[in-house]
């Protein structure tokens, strides 16, 4: 009778490697978070006491704008973050303010902020998922941000906190600016 147990344990061993690959770890992959050169969302913002609804935009250069379109009393409302600092705009009429004075300039701020520290920011993909949570820190402190992303390279803001500041951002993009 020939020996056949070298052959067997050559097969066992295939089978064994092969049913690794499903194994977290054995083959991960890595995923960035990378904001488009203009990115534009829906948001809905929490900050405190202060709820605020409309349209964020963030370009390439830094600057970014909320258009307010809830609560019905700053329907209209544009806030500007830029170099330049931060303006608010209204009916045509645009002036400049101090974003430490009103919950809602230390909005975009927060925001901004936020996704600079989330920009460019590494993660491990252990396995393909709708989305992934993230953690990581900023100067306002502890940040949670789930991000998600329809071709499994370019992933996107869905959402970001910060407990210590009760703050929310949920983003429903909406495309390029």
């Amino acid at each position: 009778m020939r020996n056949c147990s070298g052959g067997f344990f050559g097969v066992l061993l295939a089978v064994l490697l092969a049913g690794c690959q499903g194994l977290p770890g054995v083959m991960e992959q890595k995923g960035s978070v990378a904001l488009p050169e203009k990115f534009c969302a829906q948001a809905d913002i929490q900050y405190g006491d202060l709820a605020l609804e409309g349209e964020y935009r963030r370009l390439a250069t830094g600057e970014s704008s909320l258009c307010v379109q809830s609560p019905e009393s700053m329907q209209g409302l544009t806030l500007t973050l830029s170099g330049d600092g931060l303006t608010m705009s209204y009916e045509g009429m645009t002036f400049a303010v101090d974003s430490g004075t009103q919950a809602e300039n230390a909005v975009m701020r927060i925001l901004s902020a936020s996704l600079d520290s989330l920009s460019g920011r590494s993660f491990t993909i252990a396995q393909k998922e709708a989305s992934y949570r993230l953690s990581t820190q900023n100067e306002y402190g502890p940040l949670e941000a789930i991000v998600s992303s329809e071709d499994g390279e370019h992933f996107l803001p869905e959402q970001i906190s910060s407990g210590s500041l009760h703050f929310t951002a949920v983003f429903h993009p909406s495309g390029t600016v």
